[in-house]
């Protein structure tokens, strides 16, 4: 039984990778509006103001990483930084206006990309690709799994 997991592994080792570049190709899709850590970025942003250390801890990046990511937000019009004004040593960092329109156009880029991606699949691959998917994101290396 070894042998035959250690050959399962390898196989979607392969073929994941080959996915990958597959859907890399600059012809497999439209550049994305924002990249993916500003996506995540804005996406946490966007229900609320946050301070710059919670922003660090969600991204799990260093403070100094958050802030050359958000000087260059901030550059672009996607957020806005202010100083807390009972303790000016804390830095609130809100999504702007433009960051809300670039959140929504790189949603909408993001659907377009994942229907194209599962195109080729029913619902019901579908629908066992998300179970599998759901059962890995239940159970972690090393623990039992959830029901």
């Amino acid at each position: 039984m070894p042998e035959v997991r250690s050959e399962q592994l390898e196989r979607m080792e392969r073929t994941l990778l080959r996915l990958k570049q597959q859907h890399d190709k600059p012809e497999a899709a439209t550049p994305a509006p924002i990249s993916i850590v500003q996506y995540t970025c804005l996406r946490y942003l966007a229900g609320q103001p946050r301070l710059v250390s919670d922003v660090a801890r969600f991204l799990d990046i260093t403070t100094a990483g958050t802030t050359g990511l958000l000087d260059r937000m901030e550059e672009q019009g996607l957020v806005e930084r202010r100083r807390d004004v009972e303790d000016r040593r804390l830095v609130w960092v809100s999504i702007a206006p433009q960051g809300l329109e670039a959140l929504d156009k790189m949603r909408a880029w993001r659907r377009r990309y994942m229907e194209s991606l599962f195109s080729p699949l029913s619902d019901a691959e579908v629908e066992t690709f998300l179970s599998l998917c759901e059962k890995l994101n239940r159970t972690g290396p090393g623990t039992p799994e959830k029901k």
